[in-house]
């Protein structure tokens, strides 16, 4: 399989996050991307022990303003399960938690309660209407090389840009991150491990390194255009291989910018998708 990679805006006057119900509108437009994405990943072989579940989505709100989703991840080689919720909390932040544990009690407008949280964010800057809005999302579904990243940009600020990523690591293992801003919370499994790993930061470089295809040492220069490539010209040489080989992480916040991209020698190009350090190849 190859990477999809898919773009919508909707301009100020139709742009309402909170509308988790209206199929035209981006929650539920996400909601059918990342369904799709889960049916055809859960079907992979590979996954016969790592299935994830959505357990809520954006039409299970019960309160005004709380839209997003929760989700159970299964890991196979440690017979284990973390959680991953997103939704917005209020017309100004949005939470991202991963944990090992979750409870369908009704709180949190509807997305239950997280125990054992190893990573989180509660305040990521959010518009919930009126302004121009941006998402893209790119995804993978070749068995090994799985990914899910969703990346957005609200009001055209870079404050109101992030990122939401799902990939499977180099050792067969789902992992999750979250992008505020520049600033990494993942949580992830690997074999040795039986609960979930926290990792914090874009400076934890080698142990992002192993988990995702690491863009740095590279520099990445203005080509002059709308993006950035590496100064040597070349495709990744060197850099360290992940699940997808399409997956990868810029360490430097200057070269950061929704949709920013730069032409690569191999015929492709590298997007960024936020204000955040994921981009792929495509």
């Amino acid at each position: 399989m190859a990477v999809t990679l898919e773009y919508q805006t909707w301009p100020s006057a139709d742009y309402n996050w909170a509308d988790g119900t209206t199929a035209s509108k981006p929650p539920q437009q996400i909601q059918q991307k990342l369904a799709t994405w889960v049916a055809a990943v859960n079907a992979n072989a590979v996954n016969a022990t790592k299935q994830i579940t959505i357990l809520k989505t954006p039409s299970d709100s019960t309160l005004a303003n709380y839209i997003g989703w929760a989700l159970s991840i299964a890991s196979g080689a440690s017979g284990s399960t973390f959680y991953a919720s997103l939704y917005s909390s209020s017309t100004t932040n949005i939470n991202c938690r991963f944990s090992a544990g979750w409870t369908n009690d009704g709180t949190n407008g509807g997305y239950g309660t997280i125990t054992g949280a190893s990573n989180f964010d509660t305040s990521t800057s959010w518009y919930t209407s009126a302004q121009t809005a941006e998402f893209a999302i790119a995804t993978e579904t070749a068995a090994g090389e799985e990914f899910f990243l969703l990346g957005w940009r609200l009001a055209n600020n870079i404050n109101y840009s992030d990122q939401l990523l799902i990939f499977k690591d180099i050792n067969g293992e789902w992992a999750a991150a979250f992008s505020d801003g520049g600033t990494v919370v993942g949580t992830f499994y690997m074999p040795v491990h039986t609960t979930p790993q926290r990792q914090y930061g874009c400076s934890i470089d080698t142990a992002w390194g192993t988990q995702i295809g690491y863009a740095d040492p590279l520099t990445l220069t203005s080509n002059g255009l709308t993006g950035y490539v590496p100064a040597t010209g070349n495709s990744f040489t060197g850099s360290v291989s992940a699940g997808s080989p399409n997956l990868f992480m810029v360490g430097s916040t200057t070269n950061y910018g929704f949709g920013k991209w730069g032409a690569m020698a191999n015929g492709k190009a590298l997007v960024c998708m936020g204000y955040g350090p994921f981009c792929v190849l495509y």
